[in-house]
């Protein structure tokens, strides 16, 4: 018995060089698109037995063996280099009620949250080293319920950014082609809930590392300030995707200055 071992796009030229004989693969799980890509080679593995000779292996079986190897995916995973899209650039669900989007009411939170953020910096300020009271109802420390309050106001993925998200390898290659006199698929993508996503994103890590650094405070060096910084920072800008008059509305509900 006679054994080739041929690596990622050979498999497709072994097929064509012993259509006779038994193909047997081992495929390695393929990397996400997020973490870091090498040549499609390393991806796949593949052996190619003879167990026969070429006359015992009749039409049929030839036709069963050539079948599974397009059914089974491998046909595809070669003509894109060995990569399986996968969809990790769009927010993972939270599981949040969305039937108040966009709404004074569930901006209110999130005022509110900006709010408590000012009264701790103040009280940072005005004692560097002293006990802080954090007040974890407006501003959560489970990551979780902390996104959640951003979640129900923000816009919420439209199936056409899904659809790029998980095409991002053929949206790419053809340059979000979408068909002769049809604008560029990418043109109309809602680039506030993208925007509203990352400041999100920013003010949780920002929010987090904050907290990490709080038992540390009586350390003049400590970098509370610095993270309660940068946590208002994308908070405010978060706020100011928000319609101008619905910010006013809301403050004005929860009794805060409309500066």
């Amino acid at each position: 018995m006679s054994t080739f071992f041929i690596s990622g796009q050979g498999i497709l030229f072994a097929a064509i060089i012993f259509p006779t004989s038994t193909i047997a693969w081992q495929q390695h799980s393929p990397p996400s698109l997020s973490s870091s890509i090498s040549s499609p080679s390393s991806y796949h593995d593949y052996s190619i037995e003879k167990t026969k000779k070429d006359d015992e292996i009749d039409d049929a079986q030839r036709r069963r063996y050539l079948n599974h190897f397009v059914t089974s995916g491998c046909v595809g995973r070669f003509l894109l280099g060995g990569l399986e899209a996968s969809a990790s650039n769009l927010p993972e669900s939270t599981g949040v009620d969305l039937s108040n989007v966009g709404t004074i009411e569930t901006l209110i939170p999130i005022l509110a949250m900006k709010s408590s953020l000012d009264q701790l910096k103040l009280q940072l300020v005005q004692s560097p080293t002293s006990t802080l009271t954090i007040d974890t109802t407006t501003i959560p420390s489970n990551e979780l319920t902390f996104k959640r309050i951003f979640d129900a106001y923000s816009d919420p993925v439209s199936y056409k950014q899904k659809f790029l998200d998980q095409n991002a390898f053929l949206v790419y290659y053809t340059k979000g082609f979408d068909g002769p006199g049809r604008p560029n698929i990418e043109a109309d993508v809602n680039l506030r809930q993208t925007e509203q996503f990352g400041l999100r994103n920013e003010a949780w890590i920002a929010w987090h590392n904050f907290l990490d650094e709080v038992p540390f405070l009586q350390d003049p060096d400590n970098d509370c300030l610095t993270y309660l910084n940068d946590t208002i920072r994308a908070i405010d800008a978060y706020i100011l995707l928000a319609p101008p008059n619905d910010v006013k509305t809301g403050k004005t509900r929860l009794g805060l200055p409309l500066s």
